[in-house]
């Protein structure tokens, strides 16, 4: 379908379902100015900086202790994110386990040499979430990292075998 541009009067292809009424982003831009003018946007910059300068609200600080306290969405094995984990080591040690993030700020330390929260704990969190989802038949590479193997847990098996 053929159209006139409103702001220039130049013809343009477009589909008939298509609500264009300009021919370019130049006439796109001149045709915003022309009808926003005098109205308000709903956040100017001005209005960003001074909410930004306040910081959180006391409702929003009070929420955040509460739900750093909860056992659902806290730092908790309870947390409700949280799934079943089944990991061999390099060295041939099993461990199973139900919150990765639990688990990690447990033994980080001990079995990958990092601190908890630190770059490196989310690079461990990151590597071994990738192995998992290969091990569901995800598009990570592999079912390992740094050595470390992913296996189905016994829930995951469950559901595999009534697939087949």
């Amino acid at each position: 379908m053929i159209k006139k541009c409103v702001v220039c009067g130049t013809e343009f292809k477009c589909p008939p379902s298509a609500k264009k009424v300009t021919c370019s982003k130049e006439c796109s831009r001149i045709r915003k100015k022309e009808t926003h003018e005098g109205k308000k946007n709903l956040w100017s910059e001005e209005s960003k900086r001074r909410i930004a300068e306040r910081g959180k609200t006391e409702n929003l600080k009070l929420g955040t202790k509460a739900a750093k306290k909860s056992l659902k969405s806290g730092r908790f094995e309870t947390n409700v994110n949280a799934i079943d984990w089944h990991l061999i080591s390099p060295e041939g040690a099993e461990y199973k386990f139900h919150s990765l993030n639990f688990w990690l700020r447990e033994n980080c330390r001990d079995l990958f040499g990092c601190e908890p929260d630190s770059r490196e704990f989310n690079n461990v969190r990151s590597g071994l979430s990738g192995a998992k989802r290969a091990m569901k038949g995800g598009t990570y590479g592999s079912t390992t990292y740094k050595g470390w193997k992913c296996l189905p847990c016994e829930e995951e098996e469950k559901k595999c075998t009534q697939k087949k």
